[in-house]
């Protein structure tokens, strides 16, 4: 055995993993990769912005010659092999754990979708070098981290010299989020998403392609729960060849630190035998017929050498490299010598959802009905996912003026409260994705959002303008008369079928550059899949319209905001979504990343494991929770309101809040008189009122009760609003009465 120190031959951060921590189980990474990359942090206002550490960058090398010595490097190798190699190094970790958004992985993924998208850009070269060793791994991270260094450094270049150019900073956003973002749902939701979107068009898939969605998919989850399995016998095995080797030849002093070495090798020199799966093999393990596992790796594998002719440039020029049309996303399957691999298991199912989506769209004659259905989808998964929260009659699907005209995709209508919902299947092309100009994402806005925000805006306008109208219901085919005179709030909310990266979560900061919407006026706008997590994690009807509300109002209020919509919702968990803190005066932006860990591991284990576990919860007494659960659950008409205003406190007046009524009732109980309190939240002019006393189950003596402190305190200027709570000690109930008293004006409000 030679005679190397093994940290010249095995990737340091890497040994441990493969060898030592991996003790059970090990699978190939398939969560949701959200990691941001060159971080985004708080910055003073006028500072330089802050894209990252630049301290790490190599002082002269350009884009250019860095992109040319990682190109040199891995084009020794033969290519499979190679990706192989990283692929078993770089992304598999034991099956049970979670893999956080934070961790290497994900940065590893994205590393190899550019190193597999230049290699298949080529031919397969003839001579390649044969083996690929650890130190061949070392040199490969190494020049890669140089090469990322090389990109930082001119992005933050450009950014520092056109300081006064606000399209180009945002420009640069957008390229620096698509470089590090992967991942737009939950495996689950991937798996979900790609059957309904497609399984109704199982005819034209037969017909077109020689096989079904479903097909596709069972074999390729077939595929990688072999690989798995392939993957931990090899390690096994690699362990067991280690320490045989190592007992028989080496002195015991040193065999903790060659062990590690001849694990690696062997493991390494295996992975291009076990990675490869001929048609046979595939037809076997799937027990599809030959004939369909042929049709399906036709269409998602690809040789050396393949161009999408759209892009036939991809990959020649470094300071584009990351940002090119990479054909693994069209077919992320590569064939070469009669057998297949998948060499980056993790973008497998992204692609099973996205790629057939041009398959469809390119058949001119059949287009308009898949284009039909799968706006059908959209609506109705959006009226699935509200219905979670709301109760039936409150969901309207595609509701129409009394004209017939459709109205909305979806209208929520809860206690005063209504909210249109217009769904959009639009996204981002590859142009706007990638920052290329502004007038390729001011126009992937317009069609993805500002359009359905005018049809909201529109019936908006109709609902305050009437005081009782007839909505006819486009999938009932029944009238039905609205009060619109009692709808004090019009929320209006954006559906689209992909998320829009972080450009939804604060529009007012790029408004001025892409004139989507009258100043001060914009909709929440949320992918399907995130609404479908938000649903989830908030299914209370106060506390979903409450986070809805903390959304909107970050579109008054500095700082600016870069994160995605489920760090938003992650962050509103923790704190309440408030960038009101003393730490957060006057900066002018803030980058959130990892905020939403809590809810993907949720996901993650819930979904992916099967666990069954309670969904993350917002940071609060348990009692308060209870509280406000109790008056959503009431029959009173603007409960809402009386839930919003308890919901508006801090996490600390929460404690202070619920120690008060736990007083005010216990007091009761040892007196048996009326007791209440009051507190005037900081900065509003609405107080927060509760009551016990023994009512003997009266509820209207009790409501009276309540009426009179009410009335007393708004006719005494203490404030104009009251939003209070009543308790009947006779019961068990956690809430008896709430009542909202308000002078408003003659306007309704928004």
């Amino acid at each position: 055995m030679p005679d190397k120190d093994p940290r010249t031959e095995t990737p340091a951060n890497h040994k441990e993993n493969a060898f030592g921590n991996l003790v059970g189980p090990v699978r190939t990474t398939q969560a949701k990769c959200s990691e941001r990359g060159p971080s985004v942090q708080a910055t003073k206002s006028g500072g330089d912005h802050a894209l990252g550490d630049d301290s790490r960058i190599h002082p002269s090398a350009s884009v250019d010659e860095t992109f040319e010595s990682l190109r040199s490097h891995i084009t020794q190798f033969d290519p499979i092999k190679l990706l192989c190699s990283l692929s078993l190094t770089y992304l598999s970790h034991p099956e049970s754990d979670f893999v956080g958004e934070g961790d290497e992985i994900h940065r590893w993924i994205v590393r190899l979708e550019l190193i597999a998208g230049l290699l298949l850009s080529q031919p397969h070269p003839t001579t390649p070098q044969s083996e690929v060793t650890g130190s061949d791994l070392v040199e490969l991270e190494h020049l890669i981290e140089l090469y990322e260094a090389s990109l930082l450094k001119a992005s933050v270049r450009t950014i520092r010299t056109e300081t006064d150019n606000a399209a180009a900073s945002l420009l640069g956003s957008v390229r620096n989020y698509s470089h590090w973002v992967r991942g737009t749902a939950y495996l689950h939701q991937y798996r979900r998403i790609t059957h309904d979107i497609y399984s109704p068009h199982d005819d034209w898939f037969e017909k077109n392609l020689g096989f079904t969605i479903d097909e596709a998919t069972y074999l390729v989850e077939s595929w990688i729960k072999e690989y798995d399995a392939r993957i931990n016998q090899e390690r096994i095995a690699a362990k067991q060849y280690a320490f045989n080797e190592v007992a028989n030849s080496v002195p015991e002093d040193r065999r903790t630190d060659l062990e590690p070495y001849c694990f690696m090798r062997r493991y390494l020199s295996r992975a291009y035998d076990f990675f490869g799966f001929s048609v046979d093999e595939l037809s076997s393990l799937s027990n599809l017929p030959m004939r369909t596992c042929s049709k399906i790796l036709e269409r998602l594998s690809q040789t050396f050498g393949y161009k999408h002719p759209k892009f036939p440039d991809a990959f020649r020029d470094g300071s584009s490299a990351p940002w090119d049309f990479n054909t693994l996303h069209e077919r992320p399957l590569v064939c070469y010598g009669q057998r297949y691999w998948m060499v980056i298991p993790a973008i497998v199912h992204p692609v099973l959802m996205n790629t057939f989506y041009f398959d469809l769209m390119s058949d001119r004659n059949y287009r308009p009905e898949f284009e039909r259905f799968r706006g059908q989808w959209l609506e109705a998964e959006t009226a699935r996912c509200l219905g979670r929260i709301f109760n039936k009659n409150e969901v309207l699907l595609n509701p129409c003026y009394p004209n017939g005209n459709e109205m909305a995709d979806v209208l929520v209508l809860h206690d005063g409260t209504a909210m249109i919902v217009q769904c959009k299947s639009k996204g981002l092309t590859l142009a706007a994705s990638t920052g290329k100009s502004s007038q390729e994402l001011k126009s992937s806005l317009e069609k993805a959002v500002k359009n359905a925000y005018m049809q909201g805006a529109r019936a908006r306008r109709f609902i305050l303008e009437h005081t009782q109208v007839t909505l006819c219901s486009g999938s009932e085919k029944s009238e039905r008369v609205i009060n619109t005179e009692k709808i004090y709030r019009v929320l209006l909310i954006v559906v689209t079928a992909a998320p829009l990266q972080f450009l939804a979560t604060k529009w007012s900061s790029i408004n001025d550059e892409m004139h989507l919407f009258p100043q001060g006026d914009y909709p929440w706008v949320s992918s399907i899949a995130d609404l479908d997590v938000v649903t989830d994690i908030l299914p209370c009807a106060a506390r979903f319209i409450h986070y809805l509300k903390r959304r909107l109002e970050m579109e008054e209020r500095q700082p600016n905001i870069y994160a995605d919509e489920l760090d938003l919702l992650g962050m509103y968990l923790i704190q309440g979504l408030r960038f009101d803190s003393e730490r957060a005066r006057g900066m002018d932006l803030i980058g959130l990343s990892g905020m939403s860990t809590d809810i993907d591991e949720y996901m993650f284990r819930r979904h992916t494991l099967g666990q069954d576990l309670e969904s993350p919860a917002v940071s609060e007494p348990s009692e308060f929770t209870d509280l406000v659960v109790a008056i959503s659950q009431r029959e009173e008409q603007y409960k809402l309101e009386v839930a919003l205003g308890i919901l508006d406190l801090s996490e600390g007046d929460k404690v202070e809040f619920m120690r008060y009524v736990d007083g005010m009732i216990k007091r009761t109980n040892e007196d048996g008189l009326p007791h209440n309190f009051s507190i005037r939240p900081t900065g509003t002019n609405k107080a927060l009122l509760f009551i016990s006393m023994d009512a003997h189950g009266d509820y209207r003596t009790l409501c009276d009760r309540i009426a009179a402190h009410a009335c007393v305190k708004v006719g005494q200027g203490h404030c104009s609003e009251i939003c209070a709570i009543g308790c009947d000690i006779s019961t068990t109930n956690v809430v008896d009465a709430v009542f909202y008293l308000a002078v408003r004006t003659a306007d309704r409000s928004r």
